[in-house]
C-alpha cells in the first residue's frame, strides 16, 4: 500500500513546499488541478494549457515530494495522478496565501 496518508512532515517542510510549488507555474497549476479528482497527465496539460512535457516535469517533482501519487504505477500509458493529504495541506497554504495578499491589496 502506497504511505499517501501516513506521511511525515512538518510545517517549516509544507511551507517551504508552497513556496517552491507557487513560484512554479507548472506546478501550481498541476497540483492545483489534481485537487478534486485524479487525472492523467495529458488531462491535466488540456485543462491548465500548458505542454505536456511541463505537466510530466511537474509530475516528477510533486510525486517526489509527495504531494501526489500515480494510481497505476505499473501503467505505460494513461497513468492517473491523485493529490496527497501533504498536497491538500500545501494547497491550502497557497489559497491561504492569496486571499492574505488580496486582503493587503483592499
Amino acid at each position: 500500500m502506497n504511505n499517501k496518508n501516513n506521511e511525515n512532515y512538518n510545517e517549516n517542510e509544507l511551507f517551504i513546499l508552497m513556496v517552491r510549488v507557487h513560484i512554479s507555474k507548472p506546478k501550481r497549476k498541476t497540483l492545483l488541478s489534481l485537487e478534486y479528482c485524479c487525472k492523467m497527465p495529458s488531462e491535466i496539460a488540456k485543462d491548465v494549457d500548458e505542454r505536456i512535457n511541463a505537466i510530466s516535469s511537474a509530475l516528477s517533482y510533486l510525486k517526489d515530494n509527495n504531494l501526489v501519487y500515480c494510481m497505476n504505477e505499473d501503467f505505460n500509458k494513461g497513468r492517473m495522478y491523485q493529490i496527497t493529504e501533504k498536497g491538500k495541506k500545501v494547497i491550502k497554504l497557497l489559497k491561504e496565501r492569496t486571499n492574505k495578499l488580496k486582503e493587503i491589496k483592499d
